[in-house]
């Protein structure tokens, strides 16, 4: 009787991550979450300029093909993640879905917004109030997606920075700070940018506020376990992962 093989990879999730060349924060932070379960992260960047602009982000759509060509080519994937919250927004969310599932056919396609409106659903809430570190502009268009999607943004604010390795580079005690001083009337908070260092601060803020906080890493690997069948509660980030 012919012996059967298992391969390496038998039993183990396979998620795909599609990060900006710039982003030094979610790729640690996917690795975090799923460290010690059957879950393998295959990380491929896409070319990004800074400052984050409408147009620097828009430009990624002409590169999403080929990174997801070059995203372990060989590999079945059970989900790919789009990690960029702004460029989702400034691309959309139908354009990533279409030039990802150009290079791989019926893949499912996970990005931060849709993501968030799913978590939003699965909470029944439809008041949120917005935390982003972008610039004015960025920030306006983040809010007015969420809007436009029947969402109602209570209130917002933004920290005017242009660029997510100094996002990346916040201090933990200077973000924590700014995040509590603003007073939202809403009791489910969005944290914008997959770049945000973010996630190991939910707990301590959602314990601190009595508040749900839904950053974009997070909402994403929210997604992604919801997807993929993935049967396992993540503790130590937020309340939705639990």
């Amino acid at each position: 009787m012919e012996s059967r093989r298992r391969t390496k990879n038998a039993g183990e999730t396979q998620i795909g991550l599609v990060a900006l060349s710039t982003d030094l924060t979610i790729e640690q932070d996917f690795h975090r979450v799923f460290h010690g379960l059957p879950v393998k992260i295959h990380t491929n960047r896409i070319h990004f300029d800074n400052p984050i602009t409408k147009d620097n982000l828009i430009k990624m759509e002409g590169n999403i093909l080929d990174c997801i060509g070059d995203l372990v080519p060989d590999q079945k994937l059970n989900a790919v993640c789009f990690g960029c919250t702004s460029g989702t927004v400034a691309i959309t969310p139908e354009v990533v879905l279409r030039e990802v599932q150009y290079g791989r056919p019926w893949c499912p396609v996970i990005d931060p917004v849709t993501s968030v409106i799913k978590v939003l659903q699965t909470l029944n809430k439809k008041d949120i109030s917005i935390f982003t570190p972008y610039t004015k502009r960025t920030h306006k268009s983040i809010v007015n997606f969420f809007t436009e999607n029947n969402i109602n943004v209570v209130d917002d604010v933004c920290m005017g920075i242009s660029s997510d390795i100094k996002v990346a580079n916040l201090e933990q005690e200077y973000l924590m700070k700014s995040i509590l001083n603003f007073k939202t009337k809403s009791d489910v908070v969005f944290l914008s940018c997959t770049a945000l260092p973010i996630l190991p601060l939910l707990n301590k803020l959602e314990n601190i506020t009595g508040k749900t906080y839904i950053s974009s890493t997070q909402a994403l690997i929210w997604n992604a376990i919801k997807t993929t069948g993935i049967k396992t509660k993540i503790k130590g980030y937020g309340s939705i992962l639990k």
